[in-house]
């Protein structure tokens, strides 16, 4: 799922203090659902179904925009949903095909947003207006690629300003994030 070096993400484009984050906040998940904006090749989207307890759901929404021509999303959700269903994760996971600005959300208050969708300022502010929201109360909200560690990995100057102005939103508490994710709590 992992691999060494920058070049050669894998399954997963998260470093692992990163992955080890979102398994942590999904295995302690008490009343979900967690959203995912983005998902490539779905390494986050099988990090969190591994360790969500049964009962809790994760929604990926991804617009399927092919980053090179032999990556197409539809081949990629397709290696995805097998790799669910081999490991029997798929029952925990929808995988949705849209723009996560005007797709319908989750009937439930969110318990856990990832942000790892549009890198660019306009896109991480636009899905961050459309769902911050609807995160629950004690709620966890996560942005990747925010933050410039000095490890290997992206950092996107459109997300690093994004999260510098959530971080003045006095409805969100920043916490400790890992590598590049930048992690708040909505405050009750």
């Amino acid at each position: 799922m992992f691999s060494s070096n920058q070049l050669n993400h894998g399954v997963a484009s998260l470093q692992i203090d990163e992955a080890a984050l979102l398994y942590r906040l999904a295995r302690d998940a008490r009343n979900g659902p967690f959203v995912e904006i983005g998902r490539f090749k779905g390494g986050s989207t099988l990090t969190f179904a591994a360790a969500l307890p049964d009962g809790i759901e994760l929604w990926s929404y991804d617009l399927h925009v092919a980053l090179r021509p032999d990556m197409p999303g539809t081949e990629l959700d397709a290696e995805l949903t097998a790799a669910l269903e081999r490991y029997g994760l798929a029952g925990k996971v929808h995988l949705v095909v849209g723009d996560s600005r005007k797709v319908e959300p989750p009937a439930a208050r969110i318990e856990l947003l990832f942000i790892d969708g549009d890198h660019s300022y306009a896109g991480a502010m636009a899905d961050y207006e459309r769902w911050n929201g609807l995160v629950q109360p004690g709620g966890q909200l996560l942005f990747h690629d925010a933050v410039d560690a000095g490890n290997y990995g992206n950092v996107y100057p459109g997300v690093t300003r994004a999260v510098a102005e959530v971080e003045s939103d006095p409805r969100w508490e920043r916490q400790p994030g890992a590598g590049s994710i930048a992690h708040f709590i909505r405050r009750a």
